[in-house]
């Protein structure tokens, strides 16, 4: 059994391996101390990519997504990319990819690559992403 550092540590790792080439900067974010819990970027990020000039901001978890309405509303404050990567148990990746206009695009990867994809929109009133 592994234990939930472990597990996160290992699925970050895993998600760099399979997802990011040699062509694309991949720089750690997170803040380790030996006293100290670790820390995200801006309590939100594990890592950021650039690819082509563009920085994206990335979290990655296990089993379950984070709120989605706090990467929504980095995205909006600050206008930059966003994505979740979340590893589910005996099922694969799935990735969140949030943008300015408020919709969430979401690609479910198997084996084979992207198994599916959907696309929600988030909106004021119904709040459904707290």
């Amino acid at each position: 059994m592994l234990k939930k550092k472990e597990k996160g540590r290992r699925n970050l790792n895993r998600c760099i391996q399979e997802f990011f080439s040699s062509e694309i900067l991949v720089g750690k974010v997170e803040k380790v101390d030996r006293f100290k819990k670790e820390q995200d970027l801006f309590g939100l990020f594990d890592f950021l990519y650039i690819q082509n000039g563009n920085t994206v901001f990335v979290q990655v978890t296990s089993n379950r997504p984070h709120r989605h309405i706090d990467f929504v509303d980095f995205v909006r404050k600050w206008g930059v990319d966003v994505e979740q990567y979340v590893y589910v148990d005996r099922k694969g990746w799935r990735k969140y990819r949030y943008h300015e206009a408020g919709y969430i695009g979401v690609f479910y990867y198997g084996n084979k690559g992207i198994v599916e994809k959907d696309i929600y929109e988030h909106s004021e009133e119904e709040n459904i992403f707290y």
